[in-house]
């Protein structure tokens, strides 16, 4: 039994190394009102020799989509799990088109490298988005993989780029009635939760 627990032990300490990064958004689905706005993150795990990146987000509507989504800003290099925290950073956030964001950052001086852990040093950016008065539906949030740039002190693609994994999220603005009747059941659970008397 020893022996098994061991051999399980290594597997997965080998497994771990192997992994190949992954660049998420987090959380995978958005609820947000129409006429508000929300705040998503992107997270790279399992990212070693990381001294830079760049990064271009788009916004898509599903087809029955109604009214628009657009972006608003980029920020969280001051946020303690930022990939480069506690380094100069040179970090920039640029809103192209309603539609299209662009990151990105390095590490000054350049020969800096981290590896990026789940939960630890893994937050690439904070992005915030707006909704029309008029919204209604799914929206699509997608990172570009061609436009993707993960590299290291030498400008180089990092270890394992090619297998980069790459996640999307929706985000989704409900009918003005649904987000009526949420906003009204948010407001009841804060009373009966003695918040806000």
């Amino acid at each position: 039994m020893r022996s098994f627990i061991a051999l399980s032990l290594a597997l997965a300490v080998v497994s771990g190394a192997d992994a190949a990064p992954t660049l998420e958004i987090v959380p995978e689905e958005i609820l947000v009102a129409p006429g508000d706005t929300a705040q998503f993150e992107v997270r790279l795990v399992d990212a070693t020799q990381l001294s830079g990146f760049y990064l271009e987000l788009g916004l898509t509507p599903e087809p029955e989509a109604t009214g628009s989504v657009g972006f608003l800003s980029a920020f969280g290099h001051d946020d303690p799990q930022y990939c480069f925290h506690g380094f100069n950073d040179l970090f920039q956030g640029m809103v192209i088109d309603d539609d299209l964001l662009a990151v990105g950052d390095m590490t000054s001086p350049p020969d800096i490298e981290v590896t990026t852990t789940a939960g630890v040093n893994d937050l690439l950016a904070i992005i915030e988005v707006e909704t029309s008065l008029d919204a209604w539906g799914a929206f699509e949030v997608t990172i570009d993989a061609a436009a993707l740039e993960l590299f290291d002190q030498y400008g180089d693609d990092i270890p394992d780029f090619a297998q980069t994994v790459i996640g999307g999220a929706t985000i989704i603005v409900p009918e003005p009635g649904l987000a009526l009747l949420l906003a009204l059941g948010a407001l009841l659970a804060r009373r009966r939760a003695g918040i806000g008397q």
